[in-house]
């Protein structure tokens, strides 16, 4: 009675056909899908990098002392980091805590992976783990 034809996903005629000859509307929708992806990942890391940049503005600052510098390979033989121990001190209701954390030292300018050198840090007030450096963040 009726003959089965395979559905193609691009170009087909009739009710796939897109806006344009050789688009089809999945395709176009895939498009507007993907496009709206990125804008909204886009929109998120403004908005984190924003947030970050007020904190460093508003939020006290500590400095930090490289206290160790070493290289750890990961993946392969070439492949070094070069990490560091910093110590620290961050004002928790009214109290001073002592801190003392690992970090990578790769991305920081040359003169900051020695030990001695002092960094400028954000320390977060419920924890010693991830500050923020204004130094990354271009803000310092």
């Amino acid at each position: 009675m009726f003959e089965k034809k395979p559905l193609r996903w691009f170009a087909t005629p009739g009710l796939n056909a897109g806006p344009y000859p050789g688009f089809s509307r999945l395709w176009w929708k895939a498009a507007i899908f993907w496009t709206i992806v990125l804008a909204l990942g886009f929109a998120a890391s403004k908005y984190w990098e924003a947030t970050q940049r007020k904190r460093v503005e508003t939020d006290p600052h500590s400095t930090a002392t490289i206290v160790s510098v070493w290289t750890e390979k990961h993946g392969g033989p070439s492949f070094e980091i070069k990490m560091g121990k910093i110590t620290f001190v961050r004002q928790h209701e009214g109290k001073s805590v002592s801190c003392s954390i690992t970090i990578y030292l790769e991305n920081l300018p040359a003169k900051f992976q020695e030990v001695g050198q002092s960094i400028d840090i954000l320390p977060r007030a419920e924890s010693c783990y991830r500050p923020i450096v204004p130094l990354l963040l271009g803000t310092s």
